[in-house]
């Protein structure tokens, strides 16, 4: 028999709500989990790139790179998830309805208005990942840039390409 308190609800009804509780968490951590899976690897895959790019002699891929940092860096990734998830949509309708005929049937093929609309869990694998990209970019850029000059010299004096001697030193 269950017993009652003074507002009336049973001990079962707080049990299931604890086991409910109980249930969505361990769902949350499992997705979380997921993600990260999902996301890490990509990050760190682009934030090479990226750290790359950075310290790249190519003033324009420098700039690219300096520039995805700072914006990615310096806005909380859950605007970047909003803008992301909210915003292209309606973009992707726009560029539809603005797109010649035959930009159009070319659009029908990705989904027609719907090309820029993406289910939640991309949305937020992909955020992620480009978020983390950033961050990990300038770990490589810092890892990258602790080499001593005297050893890049070495490598160069060796013979070595710049792409020999950011592998090999």
């Amino acid at each position: 028999d269950a017993s009652t308190d003074a507002d009336g609800a049973s001990e079962d009804d707080a049990g299931s709500a604890r086991q409910a509780v109980a249930i969505a968490v361990a769902k949350g951590a499992v997705i979380t989990v997921v993600l990260t899976a999902i996301a890490m690897p990509l990050a760190t895959i682009a934030g090479l790139f990226l750290a790359l790019g950075r310290i790249s002699p190519r003033r324009w891929l420098s700039r690219f790179a300096v520039t995805y940092i700072t914006v990615v860096r310096g806005t909380p990734l859950l605007v970047q998830i909003f803008l992301v998830y909210f915003s292209l949509p309606p973009l992707g309708q726009w560029i539809y309805g603005a797109s010649p005929g035959a930009l159009q049937a070319l659009l029908d093929l990705a989904g027609g208005e719907s090309f820029l609309t993406f289910p939640p869990f991309f949305v937020g694998a992909f955020c992620l990942a480009a978020n983390y990209a950033a961050y990990e970019a300038e770990v490589h850029r810092a890892g990258l840039e602790a080499v001593p000059r005297i050893q890049r010299d070495e490598a160069s004096a060796l013979g070595r390409s710049r792409g020999q001697e950011s592998r090999q030193v």
